[in-house]
């Protein structure tokens, strides 16, 4: 399942990425001229700018942009640049806020030709995961913190009109386009509860569903060339991965979005 399509937003459109590698290409073509130091500064400043500008960040401090491989002369004269890095903070996917990390390989300065592979990693601190909690579990989550490789929710149930806290923890992992979420632990005021109990509905329907997370649908938000890899915990963040081939820079490479697929 997913969320409903939130209201268009006029900030931070993915589909400006499109734009941000073309412009990237240009700058770099006409810069190379003036050397190394100066076409790697200027280009990225004005990268910057343009990221800024069409993603809707508050300033083009918000964007980084690298370049791998060798010189940039030398890239330019082989025809394409052998890697493109460009890192956006507070991107907005969904009812959250990511950072985003967009690397590119084997740029091509024909604007008509594709990129050989792209990959996309995408950041969510616990407060960005509390935020898409709703589309999740249908019990309230005051809180959610990570612990090893693990989400930690925190929500409460009533027991005899007193407020008992629950806690669930789960295990992120990417199938078939979706993030799932596997139960390894819950409790209930600090004491351990078995969760297959919890999951038929031992303990009522308010532990049945928060240690029965639904699954979780990122491609609205991203472009339809990029297939999810992976979804994990790591030093505090969940980390979504993404990566595609062949994919062109104009017209419906990185602009047409996803869709979620068809549970199976």
């Amino acid at each position: 399942m997913s969320w409903d399509e939130p209201e268009p937003r006029k900030k931070r459109k993915w589909i400006g990425m499109t734009v941000v590698l073309a412009i990237f290409i240009g700058i770099v073509v006409a810069t190379v001229v003036i050397g190394e130091h100066l076409a790697k500064d200027f280009a990225a400043g004005l990268v910057g700018d343009q990221v800024s500008g069409v993603l809707g960040a508050e300033s083009s401090d918000d964007v980084k942009v690298e370049f791998g491989g060798g010189p940039l002369i030398a890239q330019a004269v082989g025809g394409s640049l052998d890697q493109v890095i460009i890192s956006v903070d507070d991107a907005v996917l969904g009812p959250a806020i990511g950072d985003i990390r967009l690397v590119a390989s084997g740029v091509p300065l024909d604007l008509q030709g594709d990129v050989p592979t792209m990959s996309a990693t995408v950041f969510f601190n616990p407060a960005s995961v509390q935020a898409l909690a709703p589309s999740l579990t249908d019990a309230p989550i005051s809180a959610v913190e990570t612990s090893g490789s693990d989400l930690v929710f925190t929500s409460a149930t009533d027991v005899g009109g007193v407020a008992v806290p629950v806690t669930i923890s789960l295990t992120p992992s990417a199938l078939n386009g979706y993030i799932v979420f596997a139960a390894s632990a819950l409790t209930a005021n600090g004491a351990p509860l078995d969760v297959a109990q919890a999951q038929a509905g031992a303990y009522g329907p308010a532990a049945a569903a928060l240690s029965t997370p639904r699954a979780l649908c990122l491609a609205p938000y991203l472009p339809a060339a990029f297939e999810m890899t992976g979804a994990k915990v790591r030093d505090g963040q969940l980390v979504v991965s993404f990566s595609g081939k062949n994919i062109g820079l104009s017209d419906g490479g990185l602009g047409t979005k996803g869709a979620c697929p068809v549970p199976g």
